[in-house]
């Protein structure tokens, strides 16, 4: 080993441990004191601290590479010349496009974003960029269809709700059944579609295209109920 106060110092071979005489990994730092983590103050205990010059995108970071190759990397990155603003970044090697990218950040405002670094909500998906205004908490945004997927085995659901109740109303897809609802106050089921799209108002297994349970009323300048017989 060499430890030097001007030039590299360097360990060759073995474990190094700082608070510990018989490290089990090639750094272990070991503290005996307790210090409770508060999340709105600063937690000045922490076992390792990275400290950088504080210049606009300048960043400390944790690299991870195989070989020197094929990087990894997460850090705290000054996005501006602001005193105190600095987002969390991860970065890796995209083996497919041969090119490092930034996966996910986290912003000082704490927005999340996948895919973009300006996220515009607290969770902001992107995957190919279409522009425009932004909305709401959750944003799913690419250049084509923009989807969510929910994979379940028996309900797979959306639920409204507030302070007073968790399901107020929902859209419920029934998987033993393949029948969609859509419920109401309440989460009863006022409206199902059924997998051979008959629609049902009252019931969930409607035995026409459309099948009401209750009493109907049609308020219009003109209202039609037409019956066709096709016989060809």
């Amino acid at each position: 080993y060499n430890i030097s106060g001007t030039g590299y110092s360097w360990f060759n071979g073995g474990n190094v441990g700082i608070g510990t005489a018989s490290p089990s990994s090639s750094l272990e730092i070991k503290t005996t004191y307790t210090d409770a983590y508060t999340p709105t103050s600063f937690n000045d205990k922490s076992q390792l601290q990275l400290d950088t010059a504080s210049v606009t995108n300048n960043y400390a970071s944790i690299a991870f590479t195989h070989a020197g190759n094929t990087e990894g990397f997460f850090g705290f990155v000054r996005p501006t010349s602001t005193v105190d603003i600095a987002d969390f970044v991860w970065q890796i090697y995209n083996g497919t496009s041969n090119a490092y990218e930034e996966m996910m950040r986290i912003t000082n405002s704490g927005n999340v974003g996948i895919g973009t670094d300006d996220p515009q909500a607290k969770l902001h998906v992107l995957n190919s960029a279409v522009g425009g205004n932004y909305y709401g908490q959750l944003v799913v945004e690419t250049n084509g269809e923009a989807a969510i997927q929910l994979k379940g085995t028996s309900y797979s659901s959306i639920y409204f709700s507030d302070a007073a109740a968790p399901y107020q109303s929902g859209i419920v897809f029934n998987h033993s059944t393949n029948i969609l609802e859509l419920r109401g106050a309440g989460n009863t089921d006022d409206l199902a579609i059924t997998e051979a799209g008959d629609i049902g108002i009252g019931t969930d297994t409607p035995e026409e295209k459309l099948h009401v349970v209750g009493n109907t009323f049609l308020s219009a300048n003109k209202a039609y109920i037409a019956s066709y017989n096709n016989t060809n």
